[in-house]
C-alpha cells in the first residue's frame, strides 16, 4: 500500500488524500468493535 501511495504521489503530487469516511470504513472493518475482516 505504501509503495502504491508513493507512486501515486510521484505521478500526481496534487492528489488529495482519501476522505476520512473511507479511511474509517477500511480501518474499523478490521479493528472496530464490529470487525468483520481479519483478526479481532
Amino acid at each position: 500500500v505504501a509503495k502504491m501511495a508513493y507512486r501515486t504521489e510521484t505521478i500526481n503530487p496534487k492528489v488529495a488524500p482519501a476522505p476520512a469516511e473511507l479511511q474509517d470504513k477500511h480501518y474499523f472493518r478490521k479493528h472496530g468493535a464490529g470487525a468483520y475482516y481479519g483478526q479481532k
